[in-house]
């Protein structure tokens, strides 16, 4: 059974669960930019640069946060900040069965015709489908996180994602295993 917590955020009802990059960047927005709409639109801009290099177009709505491909939302952006250092950040459907979001609004979408998606149903080659790996969207995402905030003295020194993988690998067996 899917458990509801309670948390504060910008957006509304999410859901997060196996298949899913979930990422909750801290950065302290004294030093980069005080605005939580800056944030969102760089996180977004993370995203969308992510999926590029897997031939999916993903955009930003003017109805709702979050990244888009079409009429559906493949990433929610959630934000806050206490004392200008962030919390919260993105989800990312990876490879994910989308029917828990059935149960929920998700992220308060009640405009008729839009869903979810996930980035496997956008990839044809079955090659390429079975390379969708979790840790490998997160290493892609993490450099174009790194990129768009300009922190480029972090993008030249790479070596820590093979840590970050294993990690990310072993939490998403986890969270396969004790749902």
């Amino acid at each position: 059974a899917n458990r509801v917590v309670r948390v504060e955020r910008g957006g509304e009802v999410t859901w997060h669960g196996p298949g899913q990059l979930v990422a909750y960047p801290i950065l302290n927005l004294n030093h980069l930019k005080k605005d939580l709409h800056w944030l969102a639109s760089n996180l977004e801009q993370s995203v969308i640069d992510t999926l590029r290099l897997y031939n999916i177009s993903g955009e930003r709505s003017s109805v709702n946060t979050g990244v888009w491909v079409g009429t559906n939302k493949i990433s929610a952006v959630g934000v806050t900040a206490s004392r200008w250092i962030t919390m919260h950040g993105i989800s990312l459907n990876v490879h994910c069965d989308l029917s828990p979001y059935n149960h929920i609004t998700p992220c308060g979408i009640e405009v008729e015709g839009r869903h979810v998606c996930s980035m496997h149903q956008f990839i044809q080659q079955p090659d390429a489908l079975s390379a969708l790996r979790i840790e490998d969207v997160a290493s892609k995402w993490l450099y174009h996180l790194l990129q768009v905030f300009q922190l480029q003295e972090d993008v030249n020194n790479m070596d820590g994602m093979s840590h970050i993988s294993q990690q990310l690998q072993y939490l998403d067996d986890l969270v396969a295993k004790n749902p």
